[in-house]
């Protein structure tokens, strides 16, 4: 008990007795006070008999409150302790009822599996080529897409998320005997890995922002494959018009030493040159602008009212472009004596995005491949370039493979998740729903 708190409640008991006491007094009228009426009248009787016993009942009360205020920690402690007691036992007799209550419900579930909570891969793990990659791609594409909007989307997320959050919230609240509910659920008849996610649900939290941002993932990365493929199949098209004019190997790597290789999208041989032809399907969709600085630098923008930013990966552009004229050069060399010059092209395979070419590297689209080839200033014989093509296609060491998530896993393990993560939803909102309706 605090100083104030003393005091105030020594008045209020002084108070009490003195209001007791002078009643007492005047109801019996013992002879002293008697005598005392009768000389100083009711009035004043009345007055001095309240100051009296005031000052006793203050006296009295300061008494009985002492060891409050001495031992003030000690009664404040006693005091929570039984009040503490008496809230367990109120928590105690509502968890029981509330388990009561949940148990029936529980057991009116169907689990057709006991699932469980698979990681997902840290990082690549299988080799695939691009077209393998695309391949297993756009085969799991309608799967992972209803798997998106059915469980994955952003509504379906933040929901399962508010759930979590509300059933914290009730853990939180005191109102429940968390321990005595966890028992409850290690006992109950739930499927057991179900069972040890409702105790510890939180950590699902994270596995569902986890596999959205992997499916995503996955999404984007079939869009990147399949638009790479769609743009070499365009350029292939527009090279195959003008098959009579010159050949062409697609996809063709070649070793130029005992460690390195390079691998062309389209290696066309014609009498004016030999040209190797790198395809970038990029910014082909909303309103995109690139430009390539006289520096070698590439910019892309949305719109005319943004300012242009470095694009990181399409800059290693013309890096890569210079490996293949080196290493295709070089390969020739070694394998022919002859030093023959390798043009490089780069064809954006697309009409949506803007080029701005502030360098001499030829940058164009589909339709310009055979103005640009034929304007060739080389002069090379037919039999010359058959042979060259025979020589590449004979060591042609076939596309290479790049490190892959293994897509098909990863889509089974997230679906497996996503099940998982339903169902232990639906318990957590049963929970809920039950408190609800017991609290009601």
């Amino acid at each position: 008990m605090k100083f104030h708190e003393y005091m105030r409640s020594n008045t209020k008991i002084a108070l009490i007795l003195m209001t007791v006491f002078v009643s007492l007094e005047l109801l019996f009228r013992r002879e002293g006070v008697a005598t005392v009426l009768r000389d100083y009248g009711i009035g004043w009787s009345v007055i001095l008999l309240s100051f009296m016993y005031f000052i006793l009942g203050y006296v009295i009360a300061m008494l009985y409150n002492a060891p409050s205020l001495l031992f003030r920690k000690r009664y404040r402690r006693k005091v929570e302790k039984k009040a503490m007691l008496a809230k367990q036992t109120r928590v105690t007799k509502r968890t029981e009822h509330y388990i009561e209550l949940v148990q029936p419900k529980f057991r009116a579930l169907a689990w057709n599996h006991d699932y469980a909570i698979h990681s997902l891969a840290a990082g690549p793990s299988v080799e695939w080529t691009n077209e393998e990659a695309a391949a297993t791609l756009t085969n799991l594409s309608p799967r992972l897409t209803t798997l998106r909007q059915d469980y994955l989307n952003e509504d379906h997320v933040r929901q399962q998320k508010e759930v979590f959050d509300r059933y914290g919230r009730l853990l939180d609240s005191g109102m429940i005997d968390v321990e005595r509910l966890n028992a409850f659920l290690g006992q109950s008849e739930l499927p057991k890995h179900v069972r040890q996610a409702l105790i510890h649900p939180f950590p699902l939290v994270d596995t569902l922002e986890a596999m959205k941002a992997r499916s995503y993932e996955i999404n984007g990365r079939h869009l990147a494959l399949s638009a790479g493929i769609e743009g070499e199949q365009i350029v292939m098209q527009e090279l195959e018009k003008y098959a009579d004019s010159y050949t062409t190997l697609y996809g063709n790597r070649i070793a130029y030493d005992a460690h390195h290789t390079v691998e062309s999208d389209a290696l066309v041989f014609s009498e004016q040159g030999i040209f190797t032809i790198e395809v970038k399907n990029i910014k082909a969709k909303g309103d995109q602008f690139i430009k390539i600085s006289k520096d070698g630098v590439w910019y892309a923008r949305r719109g005319l009212s943004e300012d242009w930013q470095v694009d990181e990966q399409s800059s290693k552009i013309f890096d890569q472009m210079n490996r293949q004229v080196y290493g295709s050069q070089k390969f020739i060399s070694d394998q022919t004596g002859e030093r023959l010059t390798v043009h490089p092209v780069v064809v954006i395979a697309n009409a949506n995005a803007k080029i701005e070419n502030e360098t001499d590297w030829v940058v164009i689209r589909p339709n310009q491949l055979y103005t640009v080839i034929s304007r060739g200033k080389d002069q090379l014989s037919q039999e010359t370039c058959e042979s060259l093509r025979d020589l590449f296609k004979a060591h042609n060491l076939g596309q290479k493979a790049f490190k892959h998530l293994d897509y098909t896993k990863e889509y089974d393990q997230i679906l497996q998740n996503t099940l998982f993560i339903h169902h232990v939803t639906t318990s957590l909102l049963i929970l809920l729903s039950t408190y609800n309706e017991m609290e009601k």
